[in-house]
């Protein structure tokens, strides 16, 4: 009788475990909720690439001239900073297309450093969308003012792309979650 009691108290309690871990219910919808898919892609039809990016961020295409588009963080009254990822596309000039990624990246950086107030952070190889890219973060100080810059370089079999995230350095704290998300959904066809 003994043991039988400790059976159904065992029982017991592993339907108690058991049930309680069935009713739990997760809080986290994913990241898919938040997010919006998007498409960047030329009228020549030459290149394509899909992204995600939160949807409270605003696409701007006029952000710098050189820019296919770019986004915008949310800004309020307790948070007036805002931070902006840019993504750029550069045919290859000539000798390019022979160049490794660490070598465009050093002729793409060449000679920053020496400049006043400039100070590299890191800078990081990795593969995105099969494709060679480099990851630097680097540092600008006018004026008093700092702003701070990471940069993805990609370089796929016909042209090189750009991928920037600027903003103060509160901002690029905040949402560097968001530039690394947006880096990783990147698929390039």
């Amino acid at each position: 009788m003994k043991y039988l009691r400790l059976g159904f108290l065992a029982l017991a309690f592993f339907l108690v475990a058991l049930l309680s871990g069935c009713t739990r219910v997760s809080t986290d919808k994913g990241s898919t909720d938040n997010t919006k898919s998007v498409t960047i892609s030329d009228k020549k039809q030459e290149y394509s690439i899909n992204a995600e990016i939160p949807k409270d961020w605003k696409e701007n295409k006029k952000i710098d001239a050189q820019a296919i588009t770019a986004f915008s963080s949310p800004t309020s009254k307790d948070d007036p900073s805002q931070v902006n990822i840019i993504f750029k596309r550069f045919d290859f000039a000539s000798g390019e297309a022979d160049m490794t990624i660490d070598q465009y990246v050093d002729n793409v950086t060449l000679g920053k450093e020496k400049a006043p107030g400039y100070r590299m952070l890191f800078r990081t190889p990795s593969i995105i969308a099969e494709f060679s890219a480099i990851t630097l973060a680097h540092q600008e100080t006018v004026d008093s003012a700092t702003l701070q810059f990471r940069q993805t370089f990609i370089k796929t079999a016909k042209a090189w792309f750009e991928v920037t995230m600027t903003g103060n350095s509160d901002g690029i704290t905040k949402y560097k979650q968001v530039y690394n998300d947006f880096i990783k959904s990147v698929v390039v066809k």
